[in-house]
């Protein structure tokens, strides 16, 4: 079964291939979708966190290494194609992770970022510091079930911005063209 892109793109979503993966596709739809499956106390998209995540990594200095900027705001580019799944769900989920897996190297091949496993780390754990801010500022229960670092000042006032989809594609499109 195929399914078509914000551009038109008519692909197999468990069979993709390098052409079907465009940048327009993966900022439109980011910015469309709602963080924490929509349970919060307002919208915030995925495209605003992966800015979020990508402005984190650049106040760690890493401001000249185009490679693991442009790989943090790509981080959750594949639930452009496959959208967000629960983490209790997703761990459940095997083939979900290996197709998951499977977009993340495509994506990355398609728009040239090579990541040591160093910068992986990295990008993982400005995730982690952008998801307790994150917790903090928008869900309305204020916790998860699972340890993460203690939020991070320096990127509370990019949550507390309230970013319409537009400005979040605007945005996000912004931050890829200067990256890329």
């Amino acid at each position: 079964m195929k399914m078509y892109t914000y551009t038109k793109k008519l692909f197999d979503p468990l069979e993709p291939e390098l052409k079907d993966i465009e940048i327009e596709d993966i900022s439109h739809s980011l910015s469309l979708q709602c963080r924490f499956n929509g349970h919060t106390n307002r919208f915030y998209s995925v495209a605003q966190h992966c800015l979020e995540v990508e402005q984190l990594l650049n106040y760690d200095n890493y401001m000249n290494e185009r490679d693991i900027l442009l790989g943090g705001l790509l981080h959750d580019a594949s639930e452009a194609y496959l959208t967000d799944v629960p983490t209790p769900l997703k761990l459940q989920l095997p083939i979900y992770n290996i197709v998951e897996e499977r977009y993340h190297d495509l994506i990355r091949e398609r728009f040239e970022v090579s990541l040591t496993p160093a910068d992986k780390i990295q990008i993982d754990q400005a995730d982690k510091v952008s998801l307790s801010s994150e917790v903090k500022e928008l869900v309305p229960a204020g916790e998860l079930d699972c340890i993460i670092p203690e939020p991070d000042k320096r990127i509370e006032y990019i949550i507390k911005q309230k970013m319409k989809p537009s400005k979040a594609k605007k945005e996000y499109m912004k931050v890829f063209n200067e990256l890329y």
